[in-house]
């Protein structure tokens, strides 16, 4: 029983280290952006996000916990796998530990020198060695005294069926593969929609964490050049980039300093960038994007968190429910057998999980799309909207489109509101204001996304009455992206509309 129990206990204690961890420094990103908001109020910007009604939540321990569990279930579920497979192969194969350990420390070093370029990052370097130190030492205390070396039962068994799950996903895994597990496995059902609307409405304070600046939707700076004209044309430009000016007592994401003829951009008090005045001004956008390079601390985190979002999280998902199984399959006398039974059931669980995904429409012609639209299968309608919006196909005329205002399922509102960016019609657009009080937050997002590209500026009071009124992050920030494609401009003393 402790050999079936070592990889979830280990995995699972090394993920709660990853959670208190990434709780503080969750809490850290949040506390940094609070004072960067009311720096960019003092300074005199209104329109900000998140607004005041979210700003108070920085401050606040629950957003933290939870902002922390999605780096939990991604980068700390990879680091703790990392801990107790290093100390598994340690165990098994014996004769090959100097090898093993030699590797073990290669693949540290690679990752140390990734993770601190292009400058010191203690804090995710500490979390990063200390999570996968944690889970290993935790394997280490569950094997104690027990051989498993040459037996190799187990592990093929886990291979095979492992094998066989990526199998029943692979031919779905495309780059709209998280739309499709929302759209068909999460908004179909309450307990899906209650996860969907959890990861919404939390995932901003953990993205907000490890954005480079180019990512970030606002930013602080501080322009320290005593020629008063040139200062106001960069700060004129640094603006139109969401680059806020503030007090010079602020610490700011970047600070400019003029030396003669050169303008130099520093962050966290290093020099990051160097640039003549007129190479500036020639191509502002490529300078601000160096700079965003050359201070991009978290670079290699992000590449960390992505792999495991897709592949740790789900192996320790399997991992855990098949422990579970294992412990419940208890009357089943022989190990191997018992195991079998276990990762047997895991592969039906997610072969059942990804069928949905496999009873999606496929997309329809253009000429199919009004028939697809007044199916009774909400599977097709959706497949008819995605096919609009991903093809930019013209609904003007589908007057099919405006009974699915008041549909039950989510999915369907949120693709109608996302294909109406293609139209220029009044008529779509009332229909973009109907779904902008939709009481579902993607679909609300989707509606700004429309009215942001429909290239009509008499939008703007709508869409800041809407991010004034908001409480949810995401809606304001697909507000704030949608006013800046209609051309909008902060300025300081500007009010939002009531």
């Amino acid at each position: 029983m402790r050999r079936a129990l070592a990889p979830a206990v280990s995995l699972i204690i090394g993920m709660i280290a990853a959670q208190l961890f990434f709780t503080f420094f969750v809490k850290a990103s949040n506390t940094y952006l609070y004072n960067n908001l009311i720096a960019m109020q003092q300074a005199g910007y209104h329109l900000l996000v998140p607004n005041t009604l979210v700003m108070p939540t920085l401050q606040e321990w629950a957003p933290a916990v939870y902002g922390g569990l999605f780096f939990t279930l991604t980068v700390g579920a990879g680091l703790s796998l990392m801990g107790w497979f290093g100390v598994y192969l340690w165990r098994i194969f014996p004769r090959l530990r100097w090898i093993i350990a030699g590797s073990l420390l290669l693949f540290s070093g690679y990752v140390l020198i990734n993770l601190n370029s292009p400058g010191v990052n203690l804090p995710i370097t500490f979390i990063c060695m200390l999570i996968p130190a944690i889970s290993g030492f935790v394997a280490l205390q569950f094997y104690a005294g027990l051989c498993i070396s040459g037996n190799f039962r187990i592990p093929v068994v886990h291979m095979a069926v492992i094998v066989m799950i990526g199998m029943i996903w692979m031919p779905k895994v495309n780059a709209d593969v998280f739309t499709t597990i929302r759209d068909s496995l999460l908004l179909t059902n309450p307990t899906g929609q209650k996860i969907n609307d959890f990861y919404y409405k939390y995932t901003l304070y953990p993205a907000e964490a490890f954005k480079s600046l180019d990512q970030k939707q606002l930013k602080t700076v501080n322009i320290k050049i005593p020629d008063n004209g040139l200062s106001q044309r960069i700060e004129s430009r640094l603006l139109k980039e969401d680059y806020f000016p503030v007090a010079a007592t602020h610490p700011a994401d970047i600070v400019v300093i003029q030396e003669n003829n050169r303008i130099l951009f520093q962050n966290n008090g290093r020099t990051v960038h160097i640039s003549t005045i007129s190479e500036f001004f020639a191509s502002p956008s490529d300078h601000l994007t160096t700079v965003s390079q050359k201070s991009d601390y978290y670079h290699f985190f992000r590449k960390m968190t992505f792999i495991g979002l897709i592949a740790a999280s789900p192996l320790i998902c399997y991992m855990i429910l098949h422990t579970v199984l294992t412990i419940l399959l208890f009357p089943i006398p022989s190990v191997v057998m018992r195991s079998g039974c276990a990762a047997t059931a895991c592969l039906l669980a997610t072969g059942i999980a990804a069928l949905p995904l496999y009873i999606d429409a496929s997309p329809p012609a253009p000429s199919e799309i009004s028939r697809y639209l007044e199916s009774d299968r909400w599977q097709d309608r959706v497949s008819a909207l995605k096919c609009i919006s991903n093809d930019d196909i013209p609904i003007d005329g589908l007057n099919e489109l405006f009974r699915l205002v008041d549909s039950p399922w989510t999915a369907e509102r949120y693709w109608l509101a996302k294909s109406l960016s293609n139209s220029r019609s009044p008529k779509t657009g009332q229909l973009a204001l109907i779904l902008l009080n939709d009481p579902q937050p993607n679909v609300e997002c989707m509606a700004l996304f429309s009215l942001g590209n429909r290239n009509q500026p008499a939008a703007i009071p709508e869409i800041q009455r809407k991010m004034a009124s908001s409480d949810h992050w995401y809606v304001q920030w697909y507000g704030y992206k949608a006013l800046k494609r209609l051309g909008w401009k902060q300025q300081i003393g500007q009010e939002q509309p009531k």
